[in-house]
């Protein structure tokens, strides 16, 4: 599984090359839908080569640009594939790939830069958190949505608490000086000299492992703004929070059990009831402020002033629904917004460039579905 941070949200929306690919689809993880992972993918590239000639570029240009995606093509890629949606980023210039904890509809879209909208609720929409399992098998860090669950791997972390403390157990060992006891009357015997053991030496080893632990998870997270959620004995969660050095660690709510009791589905679950209160909470706020500010002018639902306002920096919080699409043409230098019933040549999805827009200019996008109440598009203004 990719954790797709901000900053990497931020360098896809900025970038810009004569042609920029943007593919998204669907996957499963179990048969027998799995097997249609890789048929799925060449299906969408086969759809970008055609796409790519429509608009005019020669058939050596359009093999080069595309055999950056060939290595994706081998089975042995697809047959550890292990996520709810894959997206692919192809340019002259730039390659990557995320596998990710959303389902994506299935689109190609070829334009001058890469299509951003359906990335928004990952990063915006407070329906992910992640989860820290300290088993003493072994710490495992979790991307959670209410509907799914994803392992990150950590680097130079112990694989367990055993492994974590074997090398504490060997420098104790060695502060242990031992003298042989002499033949001469008077002499004292063996001496030993401990500067740790027992339960106070056990404890420190539990505090080392989880200073490990905590540095693993800053090292993979430590520039999100998701909450933490910890899994652990009770007598843990005291001395992990000290460790603690990631921003957004819920520290009056954990999970108190051994996980590696629990199934990581049984996990999942339990973490997304105690998770409610947090999920979607930043968004609500923004809808109940929407509707309070309604008249004021702080507001507009108006999609030919969202997008002038966006571009501007005015737009504080962004609401879209993430299956709408609006079809048209924007002129930066007159603010002019065109809009149009069906997708027009050089058009393009003016939501999305909205959104573009408002993420560079460092607001908040929240998806909306119709329970929201909230128009789409829809905006909070700064001024």
């Amino acid at each position: 599984m990719d954790l797709l941070s901000k900053v990497q949200l931020t360098f896809l929306s900025e970038y810009r090359d004569d042609v920029c690919i943007s593919l998204y689809m669907p996957s499963y993880r179990a048969s027998p839908e799995k097997r249609q992972n890789q048929v799925r993918f060449k299906n969408l590239v086969r759809e970008a080569r055609d796409e790519l000639s429509r608009i005019g570029l020669r058939a050596s240009d359009v093999n080069e640009l595309l055999s950056a995606a060939r290595p994706l093509f081998s089975d042995i890629f697809w047959s550890f594939f292990q996520s709810d949606g894959f997206c692919v980023f192809i340019s002259p210039g730039d390659f990557s790939y995320f596998r990710v904890p959303v389902r994506f509809r299935e689109s190609v879209t070829v334009m001058d830069r890469y299509y951003i909208k359906p990335l928004l609720g990952m990063i915006y929409n407070d329906n992910r958190f992640f989860m820290i399992c300290l088993g003493l098998e072994g710490p495992k860090l979790y991307q959670c949505t209410r509907f799914s669950i994803n392992e990150l791997p950590m680097e130079k972390v112990p694989e367990s608490f055993k492994e974590a403390i074997k090398y504490s157990i060997i420098d104790r060992e060695l502060q242990f000086h031992t003298r042989a006891p002499s033949s001469g009357a008077g002499e004292p015997g063996a001496s030993f000299y401990s500067q740790g053991g027992g339960m106070d030496g056990k404890k420190r080893d539990i505090v080392e492992y989880f200073k490990k632990v905590a540095h693993g998870v800053s090292g993979v997270i430590g520039k999100e703004n998701a909450p933490l959620l910890l899994v652990g004995l009770e007598q843990h969660f005291g001395i992990y929070k000290k460790a603690n050095g990631y921003s957004f660690f819920i520290e009056d709510q954990y999970i108190s059990l051994n996980p590696d009791d629990m199934t990581r589905e049984e996990l999942h679950a339990k973490a997304v009831e105690l998770m409610g209160p947090y999920l979607l909470a930043n968004r609500n706020r923004a809808i109940e402020m929407y509707h309070n500010l309604a008249g004021t002018g702080k507001t507009t639902a108006d999609a030919e002033f969202v997008l002038p306002f966006a571009f501007e920096g005015r737009v504080d919080t962004l609401f879209i629904a993430p299956e709408m699409e609006k079809w048209g043409t924007f002129d930066a230098d007159s603010r002019k917004v065109s809009v149009h019933t069906q997708s027009e040549k050089n058009d393009q999805d003016l939501l999305d460039l909205a959104a573009l827009y408002t993420h560079l200019n460092g607001g908040v996008i929240y998806e909306v579905t119709p329970e929201a109440d909230v128009p789409s598009p829809a905006a909070l203004l700064r001024y």
